[in-house]
């Protein structure tokens, strides 16, 4: 299996999403409610309506911890392993990948400053910036908004204003330009408003991310994606599925990345 999690890791990190309530079937989703036809109504007439049920409709958090199963295409080769997530609100996103038999294959550990990903099939230690992740979005991608990916929310904030409104038969699609891309998300005319995909373009560099948001888990008034596909056109053509479940939320412990002595730092 030579595969390199350095390539795969943002794929992964972006996949991780899912956020059930409690311990869940694997592959069950809720169906996200219809709106209501005043509400929908409304929302053709006055966009400020569908703008704020966006935003009351975004997902938050404290921490979350989850496992889930990642199917991994890099346009050649076809990989499947297992993860486990850790995140806490504005501090860190911890992600551990196993292959068979629950044998480590890497560690990455997210701050609001810097990336890090330990790959033990290559003893590497990789420390990078967040100019690491030009390699897969021209878009300045943050901390946060890595987190918003993680919840289902837009990436990017949305206002009145700077975001245009366009619509097809099921869906409205507001793009809103941001720094380095072209930011367009997709959202139900008859669900409550969750975002169904959301997609960063940028033309000249031909790059293309996208997350389709396939399933939603219900948490009370909240709706997690539970599962998601993504898909990345940049240096190279990449593909994810992903599939969550077993969510807790009180953090036990901080986690910790320890480094060999013997493996190889990289700094970006």
């Amino acid at each position: 299996m030579k595969f390199s999690i350095i390539k795969i890791s943002f794929v992964v990190l972006t996949a991780i999403v899912s956020l059930s309530a409690c311990k869940s079937k694997k592959g069950i989703g809720t169906p996200l409610p219809t709106a209501t036809q005043g509400k929908a109504g409304e929302a053709k007439n006055d966009y400020s309506l569908l703008f704020n049920n966006i935003k009351q409709q975004e997902n938050n958090y404290n921490f979350l911890a989850c496992k889930g199963e990642c199917e991994y295409n890099d346009g050649k080769n076809t990989y499947n392993f297992d993860i486990q997530l850790e995140m806490e609100k504005g501090k860190f996103i911890f992600i551990r990948a196993t292959y068979l038999l629950g044998i480590e294959v890497a560690k990455m550990y997210i701050t609001p400053t810097q990336i890090q990903i330990l790959n033990h099939l290559e003893k590497t230690n990789t420390v990078a910036s967040y100019n690491y992740l030009k390699k897969f979005s021209s878009a300045n991608l943050q901390f946060e908004n890595l987190e918003n990916l993680i919840l289902g929310n837009a990436l990017f904030n949305q206002t009145l204003g700077t975001t245009l409104i366009d619509s097809n038969a099921t869906q409205y699609i507001l793009k809103t330009l941001v720094e380095g891309a072209s930011q367009q998300c997709f959202y139900g005319k008859n669900k409550v408003a969750k975002l169904e995909a959301n997609q960063l373009q940028d033309a000249v560099k031909n790059q293309n991310f996208e997350v389709k948001y396939n399933q939603y888990t219900a948490n009370g008034t909240n709706y997690y994606p539970s599962e998601l596909a993504i898909n990345i056109r940049a240096e190279k053509n990449l593909g994810c599925l992903m599939k969550l479940f077993n969510f807790a939320y009180e953090k036990k412990k901080d986690p910790q990345i320890r480094v060999p002595a013997s493996y190889k730092t990289i700094t970006y």
